[in-house]
């Protein structure tokens, strides 16, 4: 209801008591004029940002002058402010603002499932030319990107929305006024494809590593002119495929999850969420275009194990053989939780002769928080030789699990 919207005299927004009298008030001739119910404190307001974020600049020239048109194949700078509710300027207002540039509205139509309903047109504006994150100084930011080749070439009005943060206050703003459309004379080439980065769970990840029931697909992504996330051009998306060419096949379609990294409009990322995922061997191609629909992929494989039980893969330690140092590494399927790690170096006679441990770590699916440089538990430096080590690990969940493996020692 707009009534959320609107401000007291002291530029304060209405409480929900008031806003939902006015609302029920306005709809006094309404057939559903007593259907009104106020599930919540009617004393409280809504959590609405503090400050405005303003658009000041587009390619140095103010925006009360005319902005540039964004047109296909250039690049655009845009500048901006965080404004009190008065227009000033908030000097000390410093954060991360999250710019998300959109294309024209597309309009969609409904598909007529229900036996007598009507086809209906509506529009959304949900095309991202850009989504970015990007630094607020003493009030103050500025963003640059190039223009994706699979913009709509009609021109129209495309909008600008903002959501800013710092340690104490927010910000939001919209910009409605920017023509998206066309190409531009200038126009920058490109015909090097992306560079793409797949991990599971964190970016210690390793081909054919162990994961659990639910994980996260992370993927890194870099290109001189930034990623295409439009999503207008037909399989132009950026997507996942996991265990293509299966009876299992499933393609996530991830433009909406790709974030740019801060100050950058050439790196960026993609967290996505994989869940209830069968035990067993799995694979995920990732693809992806950049702005220029020069397109690149990926691929890993990785095994699933049961979260019900704790399991150990890829147990070894590097380097190995080894003089002075060595770290030990393993993944597991407990990616999140905290575990208690010990090792114990065995003799040729199975006698503990030097017990590591780590406690309470925080986890990712590759664990490599343990060195060793080769002497025993009195600091005495052991022989040359090979040796068993066993590694245990316990996660808070109260499973655990036990491996042995060799190392060699050369001195």
């Amino acid at each position: 209801d707009r009534n959320l919207f609107e401000q007291e005299v002291s530029g304060e927004h209405k409480k929900l008591g008031q806003v939902f009298s006015k609302a029920a008030n306005n709809s006094i001739r309404a057939i559903n004029q007593r259907n009104f119910t106020l599930l919540g404190d009617p004393g409280i307001r809504l959590a609405y940002p503090k400050y405005n974020v303003v658009t000041t600049k587009v390619n140095d020239s103010l925006i009360s002058a005319g902005a540039d048109t964004i047109k296909a194949f250039t690049k655009m700078r845009f500048e901006g402010e965080i404004r009190d509710l008065s227009g000033n300027l908030v000097d000390d207002f410093e954060g991360i603002v999250g710019p998300t540039v959109y294309d024209k509205a597309i309009e969609y139509r409904t598909l007529k499932n229900d036996p007598g309903s009507k086809v209906t047109s509506f529009y959304l504006q949900n095309s991202a030319i850009y989504r970015g994150k990007v630094s607020v100084t003493d009030g103050k930011f500025f963003f640059e990107f190039v223009v994706p080749k699979d913009i709509d070439y009609r021109y129209g009005n495309g909008k600008i929305v903002y959501y800013a943060q710092s340690a104490d206050a927010d910000a939001n703003g919209v910009n409605l006024d920017l023509i998206v459309g066309g190409s531009g004379k200038d126009q920058i080439r490109d015909s090097i494809p992306p560079t793409i980065e797949i991990f599971l769970d964190d970016t210690e990840f390793i081909f054919g590593g162990l994961t659990g029931e639910n994980t996260n697909l992370l993927v890194n992504l870099f290109d001189e002119n930034g990623i295409n996330t439009v999503g207008n051009g037909i399989g132009r998306n950026i997507t996942a495929t996991l265990d293509e060419d299966t009876e299992k096949e499933e393609v996530y379609v991830l433009n909406d999850f790709y974030q740019a990294k801060l100050n950058s409009y050439q790196e960026g990322e993609i967290e996505y969420r994989l869940n209830d995922l069968e035990e067993g061997r799995h694979t995920v191609k990732v693809k992806v275009w950049d702005v220029f629909n020069n397109s690149s992929e990926a691929y890993t494989e990785f095994v699933v194990a049961e979260d019900a039980d704790m399991a150990l893969d890829h147990v070894l330690n590097y380097p190995n053989p080894f003089t002075t140092f060595t770290t030990f590494h393993f993944d597991h399927n407990k990616s999140g939780r905290h575990l208690d790690v010990t090792i114990k170096i065995l003799s040729p006679t199975g006698r503990v002769i030097k017990t590591l441990f780590a406690s309470n770590v925080a986890a990712g699916g590759h664990f490599q928080g343990i060195n060793w440089n080769g002497k025993d538990d009195y600091g005495d430096t052991i022989g040359r030789g090979v040796y068993v080590y066993k590694v245990s690990v316990k996660s808070d969940d109260g499973t655990s699990a036990t491996e042995y493996q060799k190392l060699v020692i050369l001195k």
